[in-house]
């Protein structure tokens, strides 16, 4: 049950906008809210050691799923297949370029 309130209110209150002010805190500020979900875990209000960088990069990766889906509000500010096609080409034949030229 307290697990459960945990994650409503806690957890949830964190996780809120996180992508956006992530990258404003401190180390020293990422350390409080890690000790934070370490006391949880070990008073038993959570199931798991929840880190920030892991909250923050699952948050960022459904945002992104979901902005993905052609009717998602923020579809119309990712770039286009055809541009992130080239530059994974780009991308890879450069870095195909530098190992050959490492290994010669």
């Amino acid at each position: 049950m307290l697990r459960n309130v945990f994650y409503a209110i806690i957890v949830s209150k964190i996780a809120y906008a996180i992508s956006s002010w992530y990258s404003f805190l401190t180390k020293a500020q990422i350390a409080q809210v890690n000790s934070l979900f370490k006391r949880a875990y070990k008073y038993g209000y959570a199931k798991l050691i929840i880190t920030a960088e892991e909250l923050s990069a699952s948050y960022d990766d459904h945002l992104f799923h979901k902005a993905s889906y052609d009717n998602h509000c923020l579809h119309h500010l990712l770039p286009s297949l055809l541009i992130s096609l080239r530059f994974t080409r780009c991308w890879s034949w450069l870095v195909i370029r530098s190992y050959y030229h490492r290994a010669s």
